[in-house]
């Protein structure tokens, strides 16, 4: 495909476009791509294979409708990490394939588990990078939720299309959050590895917790602070089981139907310690009474 031709499918997106969305995924990804006209073919998967896309997976669900491929890493809600072996996989799918771009949301990138590295496609893949578009934001790793500020990363002209667009949807981001990002990425990190070393404890205490209960299925969650069990063991559907749990022993968790799994339930370990103990004992205390 030539450049010309590269930059034309940018900038177009025909009716029949495709995104490829692993799942399970954040819940605003399909959402989004249905806004912008595109059609979505989900690329499942599970616990049971660490919620990873498969290369081989990804090369039998492209076709020629498809546009852009959705990678989250860190991701929400499951907290799989992709290596640098796994993502020099799918570069090696996505060079047979030049019509398709790639959306890399990065905003989880400094909260790994120990032993987990953060890899980014655009570094992996240098080649590609006129195909990769690098989401981030301070919302997480500088626990600025709420303050709205993110950036995107990628080739000229597309992030030109963005920016205008931007600007007559949500206007501009407020002066207090510039100056807050302003001074996040330049002053030290100390703070950001302070917290990332705090959720370190939390999410292993999460997970230690949810791997000690029966009937439950987990993939030890690699980053971000969430943990993603496979609760289908308990023969009810996720909706149903977070409202009992709700209604039953005031613990509110999230439906994994919102992230593209029925199956599944989401927990977040931003929370203090004993916070997480106590919702643990009264997750254990409602799968005993099933």
């Amino acid at each position: 495909m030539s450049a010309a031709s590269v930059q034309a499918n940018r900038i177009s997106t025909p009716r029949n476009s495709s995104v490829l969305l692993p799942a399970p995924y954040w819940l605003s990804y399909p959402e989004i791509a249905r806004m912008a006209g595109a059609s979505v073919k989900e690329l499942p998967s599970d616990a049971d294979q660490g919620f990873r896309l498969k290369p081989e997976q990804l090369e039998a669900a492209i076709t020629p409708a498809s546009r852009l491929l959705v990678l989250n890493s860190p991701g929400n809600p499951t907290g799989m990490v992709l290596s640098r072996a796994e993502l020099e996989a799918i570069a090696n799918v996505l060079r047979r394939h030049p019509q398709v771009l790639v959306v890399c949301d990065e905003i989880y990138e400094f909260l790994l588990a120990p032993g987990h590295t953060h890899h980014s496609l655009a570094a992996v893949a240098p080649d590609l990078s006129d195909r990769i578009f690098t989401v981030n934001g301070f919302a997480k790793g500088w626990a600025m939720t709420g303050w709205r500020i993110g950036w995107l990363a990628g080739a000229q002209e597309v992030i030109g299309a963005a920016s205008a667009l931007q600007s007559q949807t949500t206007s501009n981001v407020c002066t207090f959050a510039q100056f807050g990002a302003l001074a996040a990425i330049s002053g030290s990190r100390q703070c950001v590895h302070a917290m990332a070393a705090e959720f370190n404890g939390r999410r292993s205490l999460l997970t230690e917790g949810l791997m000690a209960m029966e009937g439950l299925k987990l993939m030890a969650p690699e980053g971000a602070f969430y943990a993603f069990p496979d609760v289908s063991h308990f023969g009810l559907d996720s909706m149903t089981l977070c409202n009992r749990l709700l209604d039953e022993v005031g613990l509110a968790v999230v439906p994994g139907v919102a992230f593209g799994d029925d199956r599944c339930i989401r927990l977040s370990c931003a929370a203090s310690p004993a916070t997480i103990e106590d919702g643990l004992e009264r997750l254990q205390r409602f799968l005993s009474s099933l």
